[in-house]
């Protein structure tokens, strides 16, 4: 790719671990599927988000049955973590949907969903807030609505009804965060003095020229995005 530095400008000096603020957080994230430890100590971070996967704590989603060996699992990795001097930040919700809450009740589409994540992220502060001090509730719940909703380009693939349904996905998954938050904070973060949130994703959108219209689609595209979720 050819430079696009001006003739005679400085170039920046190289960036340091120093130029950052000592209480800077450098880490990384991964989904489910993507866990490497050893990896991630060698890199130098110490921080790492990670995804839980539902039907690994609860295999049919609903709470009726906890997966012991799924509980087993992430211990273990949140051991391995603190171990290496990593603070683990957890995920609940990385679009691993049980598959039984899709094909008995509609998935994000049913708000019965909000109580049986609510169930699921009790669970998880139970098991592992005693080490886990940053909650996720959702990843990019924008994706899930849209392109799980709408387009049907990821599961559950659903594309037919794409003026009703990715707002009641958003609306459930909403609610869901709320009932997580308001568990944690009822139940758990008096002792374990944790944090929790959501992560919000945003294609940014600049105004193509000064003219008015071209301000209101730059600002109405970015309510569709990061507005939904965090004006609402």
């Amino acid at each position: 790719m050819a430079s696009t530095r001006n003739p005679g400008e400085e170039i920046p000096k190289d960036v340091s671990r120093k130029d950052f603020p000592p209480d800077f957080v450098f880490g990384v994230a991964t989904s489910a599927f993507q866990e490497d430890v050893e990896l991630i100590s060698k890199l130098g971070f110490n921080a790492y988000r990670f995804s839980v996967s539902w039907p690994r704590i609860f295999p049919d989603g609903t709470g009726t049955k906890i997966n012991e060996a799924g509980i087993t699992y992430y211990n273990n990795l949140i051991d391995a973590l603190l171990e290496k001097g990593i603070q683990p930040y957890l995920t609940l919700y990385h679009w691993d949907l049980p598959s039984y809450l899709h094909d008995s009740m509609g998935g994000w589409l049913n708000k019965e969903i909000v109580k049986y994540f609510a169930i699921y992220a009790e669970a998880c502060f139970a098991h592992f807030g005693d080490r886990v001090k940053h909650w996720i509730t959702l990843n990019e719940p924008l994706q899930t609505a849209v392109n799980g909703y709408c387009f049907g380009i990821f599961a559950p693939g659903r594309s037919e009804h794409s003026s009703t349904e990715p707002y009641l996905a958003a609306h459930h998954q909403l609610l869901a965060h709320a009932a997580a938050v308001a568990v944690y904070r009822e139940k758990f973060k008096a002792k374990q003095g944790g944090e929790i949130g959501m992560v919000i994703d945003c294609e940014w959108a600049e105004p193509f020229s000064d003219n008015a219209h071209d301000k209101t689609a730059a600002a109405r595209r970015i309510d569709f995005q990061l507005g939904w979720y965090i004006f609402l």
